[in-house]
């Protein structure tokens, strides 16, 4: 019998297709089945909550989650807040500044505006996370500057959305990863990582399978990923996460 107590998922590209906002009928029955066992799930995701919490509602999770990244621990039921830790200010506004110099898109704060519209004079609190789509030939210039930032952790994923012209980009607080934001989970939850199944499709997944026994890459994962895994599983647009849960949680 499988000792997992709980289950720690990406979102993106694991639990649902790319930017989706409904899971199929069979990753909801097979997290339905896990529950029955006495499973726990959280979702570990580079979304803000309020980008994420319509989803996990309506599929029922209840466990506290992490998101914006590694950023902040919210239970997705109560909407409360458990744990956080932003990005300084002054760091905040220059990692705003490169990405907007070649980014489409950008999100900080409460929403997603066009690069073109960021107001560097506005940004006066600091951020949980700041995220950009840019164009995939700028990626490795920005993520260089970014990381001589002090203070963070920044994490690239090909395709955001499935457009591999691109490159999304995201950039937390060092002590505000997955790994970190994993490891505080488990704190609060009383579960031992010996206990814990994680499964993601991105690079940005490698510092949440640090905070796992068993890791589980989806069939559409990064080479990187799935490199990492003790487990290849099927693609998300074939359920894959549900076949992770009905051969490694029984």
């Amino acid at each position: 019998m499988s000792e997992i107590r709980l289950v720690l998922a990406d979102i993106d590209g694991t639990i649902v297709q790319p930017e989706a906002q409904m899971a199929s009928p069979e990753v909801v029955s097979s997290l339905r089945e896990a529950e029955s066992r006495g499973i726990k799930f959280a979702a570990i995701t580079g979304r803000p909550f309020w980008m994420a919490k319509g989803l996990l509602q309506d599929i029922g999770f209840r466990d506290p989650c992490v998101f914006e990244g590694g950023a902040i621990i919210i239970n997705p039921e109560t909407e409360q807040v458990l744990w956080s830790k932003t990005i300084p200010l002054d760091t905040t506004k220059l990692a705003v500044e490169y990405l907007a110099k070649h980014a489409s898109i950008i999100e900080y704060g409460s929403g997603v505006m066009n690069a073109d519209e960021v107001n560097m004079a506005n940004i006066r609190q600091p951020a949980l996370s700041i995220w950009a789509s840019a164009p995939a030939e700028y990626a490795d210039e920005l993520v260089g500057l970014l990381k001589n930032l002090p203070n963070v952790a920044v994490h690239a994923n090909a395709g955001p959305g499935g457009d591999f012209s691109r490159t999304g980009i995201q950039v937390t607080h060092f002590e505000a990863d997955k790994e970190h934001a994993v490891n505080k989970l488990l704190s609060l939850l009383r579960v031992d990582k010996n206990h814990t199944l994680a499964i993601g499709d991105g690079d940005n997944d490698l510092p949440l399978f640090k905070g796992a026994k068993i890791k589980i890459a989806m069939g559409n994962a990064s080479d990187v990923l799935k490199a990492a895994a003790d487990h290849v599983v099927s693609s998300v647009i074939d359920d894959g996460f549900a076949e992770a849960l009905r051969k490694y949680t029984v």
